[in-house]
């Protein structure tokens, strides 16, 4: 559509092109014209021009939003004192909207250019054809062919006097190709679209901007304008944000979007279905280009983009240029399965730098290995064995200059845009998915060093994504072809990163295919063990090297299961596989090998969770006292097993015996592994948890807060560790009664409980019952009781009923029966906790003596104030002597002792435990 537009009078400027405004170049076919800087004689005369011919196509119809760009060309090219030449750049990825900005500004500058001439810059050919079509509509007929010259239209624009504008549109190419066409001079208005960033050169990086994704509310906007519906309903409204939303708010996508649903008639919620379906076909179907009048499809954009390097890669005459595409090529088809933001070039890096030692723990294996065939273009090494770090970044210097990645803020991390990671997968056959699923999975891999260090666990944060993405967009485990190093390497990182769902399968799927290479095919596990402890007892009397070795590999396999299995909150069946690797160890190894001793304390530290202190207690001793006299005091083993013990503990409410234990464990591992490693966090995480028990709050609080800070950064926000390191400092800031605070905690914790570790796991159910005893706390008694019930009755079938936290949990339901004045259900869960706690934990435990007060505070409120007596005065001596005279436990005791005393009338007991409370609490 073209429409007329008023010129602005000005001085006549003389030459070939007088007449010239307003120019609209279409593209057209035309052979390579030399460009001749001498000017020839026999120059156009002047033609009369209808301006309907001459104005540019005006914006889409449907153009909404982008105000931010247009004020900032707008206020960059207003006139003003400034005589130089303005150049701006406009650039991002293709479909971005870059040419739909730069019409719209040309539509609200009219008044300011007497001249605009418009430019099809997708080559040099393009550019001379544009130059041509200028002249063919000034010059008067049989000067034509004998006159015009490139040089020619771009000298007569530069002695223009008027105010004149060139849009260089689609620009992609390299900032030497729009040099060469400049007009001479330091005059006039250039706007440059493109994809290539490196145009910047041209323009200066203070006048370039990028072009990126729409807003939501805009992108919606487009999307009702484009399709033809009006804003009905709350509902549409909604499908509208999810339409946008799976398009990444990208112009052009939504704009074709749009004219589907137009052109087929269906509703919002039909697209959404039919693109989940049918998301490539409709990406890349000639029929939908949109309703803006761009000429190709989204994905079509990109191919365009795509094409060249492949070019590129095949030109033989430029060496260095064509290895650089081939790698280009490469680098998509890898990150096309990594998540789309925070491509780390150390991924690349350390997958070619530790790939010789991932190769080699499995250079024995009879089972298939990948890393071996592995191409080593793929890992991008040069003749000496090493990363070839100038090849990736010429490679990603290509992808950057078609806007197919992106750099953040960070140098070297690069994103892809949501579409355009979709685009490189969606262009792939299904045998090409395959490979490059798995060629990227083997970059991943081979990246992973299994070093403890800091530095490595914040590494494998930053992986975590990319192999959680990939294995996403790759097949089901079970459909696999089985690469034992592969396999092996992902079991190990996705237990180190907390995984543990995931980690199961590949563990489960690597122990079936040892323990077939050893005892056959696998029915079940159970039965197989049976045979491998067979297997063990000869092997241990013929002291058969490769049978050993095989059976020592398989043992750790299973282990490792066993693990897995305990951090599932899956004790019982983590215990059965523990105690038959510990058997299957000593009958191998001996009783003092390293092997035996692991399998010992993974056995302890699971006894701990099923909340059999007193066995595991005495495993954990049994466990130091060997590893200290064969590793060593200071060995990072025995440092882990002090901790064990520590924990055991304070689980067993024996929190002085901890503190002194932890604070000697804190120490020896920030000297050792060093302050910021992952087991000294998760250990300055139990000194602050014993501060808590101890009522030392303030110290907790301050202590959690720099665990949880160390924690996020480096294992990640989602890690399991970090969700602990959250909920202990909830709890903290329960007993210091900020309850608002605890209450926004407990509420994250239990959804991100939920979301990662799973609805039943042991974890997820004890965040429950804490959040739960928080709304108790506030008065939210229907809200608690609800919660404490589904969590009770979850702990009851899942981890036992006489596990402790179904007791805690039982335990906090009755509070909140007592607050709801439901006395007598409150009583008689009370005394079935306090039967509990004495027989399981034994009777001057801190979780006993808590049930003590708990039922003699619901007798007090019940009046029976002799009942509540009877329970309070032996409680008070407990407290005093287990928690110690000031601990805040022991000071609530005596105040609730001293009201009781009041309400037996007995006035002196009263006034001197009041006395002592006074006096304990101003010290």
């Amino acid at each position: 559509m073209y429409r007329s537009r008023k010129i602005k009078k000005t001085k006549k400027s003389s030459g070939p092109f007088t007449n010239a405004h307003n120019f609209k170049i279409q593209n057209a076919e035309m052979n390579n014209i030399r460009i001749d800087t001498q000017i020839i004689n026999n120059q156009p005369k002047d033609k009369p021009l209808s301006p309907l011919q001459n104005t540019p196509a005006c914006t889409s119809q449907n153009f909404v939003g982008q105000e931010m760009y247009l004020e900032r060309l707008c206020e960059y090219f207003r006139l003003g004192n400034i005589t130089e030449r303005k150049m701006f750049l406009l650039y991002g990825m293709g479909g971005i909207g870059k040419t739909q900005i730069c019409l719209k500004f040309n539509d609200e500058m009219a008044g300011q250019f007497t001249y605009t001439f418009w430019i099809d810059t997708t080559s040099e050919d393009t550019i001379v054809q544009s130059l041509r079509e200028i002249y063919k509509k000034i010059s008067t007929p049989g000067t034509l062919a004998a006159s015009f010259s490139a040089a020619i239209v771009l000298n007569w624009i530069s002695n223009l006097e008027s105010e004149w504008l060139i849009i260089f549109d689609n620009a992609d190419g390299s900032p030497e190709l729009v040099e060469k066409f400049l007009p001479s001079g330091n005059t006039g208005n250039i706007l440059i679209t493109s994809r290539n960033p490196a145009l910047k050169r041209i323009t200066t990086h203070k006048n370039s901007m990028e072009v990126s994704e729409m807003r939501e509310e805009t992108a919606v906007n487009l999307l009702f304008k484009t399709s033809g519906f009006d804003e009905d309903s709350k509902e549409q409204l909604e499908e509208a944000k999810i339409i946008v939303q799976k398009l990444h708010y990208l112009p052009l996508a939504i704009d074709m979007a749009g004219a589907y649903i137009a052109q087929v008639q269906c509703e919002f919620i039909d697209f959404i279905k039919l693109y989940e379906k049918y998301r490539p076909k409709i990406l890349n179907h000639d029929k939908f280009k949109g309703a803006s009048g761009y000429n190709k499809t989204v994905y079509k954009t990109w191919e365009i983009s795509f094409q060249k390097i492949l070019e590129m890669s095949n030109d033989k005459e430029r060496k260095e240029s064509e290895a650089a595409a081939e790698y280009a090529v490469i680098l998509l088809n890898i990150c096309a399965f990594f998540h789309y933001e925070k491509i780390s070039e150390s991924i690349f890096e350390r997958a070619a730098k530790y790939f010789p030692v991932n190769k080699e723990m499995y250079e024995d294996n009879e089972i298939p290995l990948y890393l071996p065939s592995m191409d080593v273009a793929i890992l991008n090494m040069n003749e000496f064995g090493e990363w070839n770090d100038w090849l990736f970044n010429e490679s990603i210097e290509i992808l950057l200059s078609f806007s197919l990645i992106k750099k953040t803020t960070v140098k070297t991390l690069y994103s892809l845009h949501p579409l355009v990671h979709t685009y490189c997968q969606d262009r792939l056959s299904l045998a090409e998915k395959d490979k490059w699923n798995l060629n990227a999975k083997a970059i991943i891999v081979s990246s992973v060093s299994m070093e403890e260090t800091t530095e490595e666990f914040m590494y494998q944060n930053m992986l975590l994504p990319h192999f959680l993405q990939n294995s996403k967009s790759g097949k089901n485990i079970n459909n696999m072809k089985y690469y034992d190093d592969i396999f092996g390497i992902s079991g190990v990182f996705l237990n180190k990163n907390g995984q543990y769902n995931l980690a199961e399968k590949y563990i489960l799927k690597i122990l079936h295919i040892h323990l077939e290479g050893l005892v056959g095919e696998v029915e079940n596990i159970s039965n197989s063990l049976k045979t491998l402890k067979d297997m063990c007892i000869n092997a241990g009397k013929k002291n058969n090297s490769e049978i050993t070795s095989k059976l020592c590999t398989t043992l750790i396999k299973i282990s490792n299961l066993a693990v897995t299995y305990s951090y599932l909150g899956k004790w019982a069946d983590a215990e059965q596989l523990q105690i038959q690797v510990l058997d299957m160890s000593e009958k191998i190894f001996g009783k003092e090998h390293h092997n035996t001793i692991s399998s010992l304390s993974n056995l302890a530290s699971t006894y701990i969770k099923q909340g059999r202190w007193t066995d595991a207690e005495q495993l954990q001793i049994q466990v130091l006292d060997m590893k200290e006299r064969v590793f060593g005091k200071d060995h990072p083993v025995t440092i882990s097993s002090k901790m064990n013990l520590a924990s055991t503990y304070s689980s067993q409410g024996r929190w002085s015996d901890a503190e002194q234990l932890e604070i000697q464990v804190l120490d020896m591992s920030q000297r050792i592994i060093g302050k910021e490693h992952p087991d000294t966090i998760s250990r300055m995480g139990n000194l602050a948890n014993t501060f808590c028990n101890l009522g030392m709050w303030a110290d907790a609080e301050q202590l959690q807060i720099k665990v949880l800070d160390m924690s996020q950064r480096i294992l990640g926000k989602e890690h399991p560790n970090t969700i602990a390191s959250m909920r202990n400092l909830a709890i903290t800031y329960s007993r210091q009664q900020k309850m608002a605070d605890t209450e926004q905690l407990q509420t994250q914790v239990l959804d991100m409980s939920q979301r990662i570790l799973g609805k039943e796991h042991p974890d997820t159910l004890a965040n429950m019952n804490n959040l739960a005893i928080t709304y108790s706390k506030q008065g939210k008694w229907e809200d608690a009781e609800q919660l404490q019930i589904q969590a009770l009755n979850m702990n009851q079938r899942i981890i036992g009923k006489e596990h402790p936290d179904t007791i805690s949990n039982m335990a906090s339901l009755a509070v909140t029966y007592s607050r709801q004045r439901k006395w007598a259900n409150a009583e008689h869960l009370q005394i079935q906790v306090l039967d509990m706690c004495e027989r399981i934990l034994g009777k001057e435990h801190p979780d006993t003596i808590s049930g003590i007060g708990n039922l003699a505070v619901t007798y007090s409120m019940q009046r029976k104030w002799a009942d509540a007596e009877q329970l309070q005065i032996p409680m008070l001596n407990m407290s005093q002597r287990i928690f110690g005279k000031n601990h805040p436990h022991t000071l609530l005791s005596m105040s609730n002792l001293a009201t009781t005393f009041i309400n037996l009338e007995k006035w002196a007991d009263a006034e001197q435990l009041e006395i002592l409370a006074q006096d304990l609490n101003s010290r």
